[in-house]
């Protein structure tokens, strides 16, 4: 019988955080995906909460996130910035174990909400936080980014 394992991240996962965060980012039909630099996660490792998930001694999943302050309500909320199972491991669990463990984790830190954003393709995903309890939210807001090339240009612009 194959074993699952859930255990929180350290500095020295993050060459195992770069290949999980590349491999999702192909699964997503990304086609500019990189493998993130390893010394930039080593570099940044304090500011987000990252879990792996082990599948028979191997690194199959994780979860990222980090905690947020909203001032205009005066609560935090934790936000879930990447989830990723192997494809080759799906529907065992391994999902809801990620988000389990994360919430288990977080429950002494006051958190009053846990948000994550969710492609509308990812039906298996969208069942996934159903059954956990997540309520799919409509807020009619759009989703604006100033990316990389955006970014450069504006800061060139502004000198």
């Amino acid at each position: 019988m194959k074993s699952l394992f859930i255990r929180k991240a350290d500095i020295e996962d993050c060459e195992i955080i770069a290949d999980l965060s590349s491999l999702l980012s192909q699964t997503q039909g990304m086609m500019d995906y990189h493998r993130p630099d390893v010394n930039s996660l080593k570099k940044n490792f304090d500011w987000v909460d990252v879990y792996i998930a082990e599948y028979d001694s191997k690194p199959i999943g994780f979860i990222a996130g980090f905690k947020h302050f909203n001032p205009h309500n005066s609560y935090f909320r934790y936000i879930i910035s990447s989830i990723f199972v192997d494809d080759s491991v799906r529907r065992k669990g391994i999902g809801k174990a990620l988000l389990e463990g994360l919430i288990k984790d977080k429950q002494s830190e006051n958190i009053r909400q846990f948000a994550i954003d969710v492609l509308p393709s990812s039906e298996a995903a969208c069942r996934l936080y159903e059954s956990m309890g997540f309520q799919k939210r409509d807020t009619g807001f759009l989703n604006y980014r100033l990316g990389f090339n955006e970014l450069d240009s504006f800061y060139k612009l502004i000198g």
